[in-house]
């Protein structure tokens, strides 16, 4: 399988419960030969200079180790540096890079830490059913 990126605007992402987020959330999907959606990737500017990492996750265990995490990862990175060039006239305003993972998520925590991401800020109880990590990365 050779995976391919989709953008959709975030209006037309049809999860009912994500209906409460913002007009500029963006969204990634890594999609198979077939069209089938294999995993998510969806980010926000969050404020000034920084963006937000809301939701990333490869749908299928056999999806991962074959590097379209990354993959996706480096796809968002590259939207952000595009989107936000675009809304700040052509400057590249990207700094920061923020996301929350589950303290419990030591697989999606090891992934984060490897691509440069580190902890910042533990937030107990965050979670119904457990605690919160925030990561962040410095965009250069």
């Amino acid at each position: 399988m050779t995976p391919r990126i989709e953008r959709i605007p975030f209006q037309k992402y049809g999860d009912d419960g994500l209906l409460d987020k913002r007009e500029g959330q963006r969204v990634l999907c890594l999609v198979d030969d077939e069209g089938v959606e294999r995993g998510i990737l969806m980010w926000r500017v969050a404020s000034g200079y920084t963006a937000e990492i809301c939701k990333f996750y490869l749908y299928r265990e056999e999806d991962r180790r074959q590097g379209w995490g990354t993959l996706l990862l480096n796809e968002a990175f590259e939207d952000m540096r595009h989107t936000m060039r675009h809304n700040r006239n052509n400057q590249d305003p990207l700094r920061l890079v923020w996301l929350l993972a589950e303290r419990s998520n030591k697989v999606g925590r090891a992934f984060y830490e490897s691509r440069g991401f580190e902890e910042q800020i533990d937030l107990p109880a965050f979670y119904d059913d457990g605690d919160a990590v925030m990561y962040i990365r410095r965009m250069t």
